[in-house]
């Protein structure tokens, strides 16, 4: 068993600089594309980062959990007085603010390059579902586009959503072309997105009972759905 191992690894590898030596321009585009983006969200981030009240109070959450070892249960409030997410944003941030020694810049920084990440699974995407024409120019149009790199600047809850709603998306895709496995994993995805923004629920609800009822022949049957609702429900434990 050791031995598949290696050779699966080189397999992939193989299969990996295969697809890159045979489309060298758009890779060397896509790299560009991401090395700029990269470059306008991070440059004079010390100097242009926002941090007021929210991002105060969140920092201090964290502060209290790696210095205190203070668990919580419940994350940001949401726009309804007295409604919270749960954890998951405190969570993600708290090792950037361990190794940054509690500079908001350290994690800013983590949440433009998840950022730039989400860049990528939108190339990703936008080939699968399309070509990679569409996949360069939907990465190009993120990557540049004025308010979306303002907002990742913004350190708040719904800044990591982008690159999560796209792996769930992704999963999703997988999911309708077969793979039963990734309806568990998107579900459980879906739930981390509802503690970034709980908004993204009237979309990914109704978005994922359709996929459900659309694809419903590659369900599982009963017991894959089953472990999707209960992979989401894990996520809403917390709260």
């Amino acid at each position: 068993m050791k031995k598949k191992y290696p050779n699966f690894l080189m397999s992939r590898l193989s299969v990996l600089k295969s697809e890159i030596t045979s489309h060298k321009t758009e890779y060397l585009l896509l790299v560009a594309i991401l090395f700029f983006s990269a470059f306008l969200r991070l440059y004079r981030l010390d100097k242009l980062l926002g941090f007021w009240y929210d991002q105060g109070r969140d920092a201090l959450v964290i502060w209290d959990l790696i210095h205190y070892k203070r668990f919580f249960l419940i994350g940001p409030v949401t726009g309804i007085e007295g409604i919270f997410l749960g954890p998951f944003y405190y969570y993600l941030l708290a090792p950037f603010y361990w190794l940054g020694r509690g500079s908001p810049v350290f994690v800013a920084a983590f949440l433009s390059w998840l950022t730039v990440g989400a860049i990528f699974l939108i190339y990703y995407l936008g080939t699968k579902i399309y070509n990679r024409k569409v996949g360069l120019i939907s990465a190009f149009l993120y990557g540049f586009s004025y308010n979306l790199v303002t907002f990742s600047r913004w350190l708040a809850n719904p800044n990591p959503l982008p690159f999560f709603t796209l792996s769930a998306l992704i999963f999703l895709l997988r999911f309708m072309k077969g793979n039963k496995l990734s309806l568990v994993i998107a579900s459980f995805i879906i739930g981390l997105c509802l503690q970034l923004e709980a908004a993204s629920a009237v979309w990914f609800l109704p978005a994922t009972f359709f996929i459900l009822v659309w694809q419903r022949k590659k369900s599982g049957g009963l017991r894959n759905l089953f472990f999707a609702g209960f992979a989401f429900f894990l996520t809403l434990l917390p709260q």
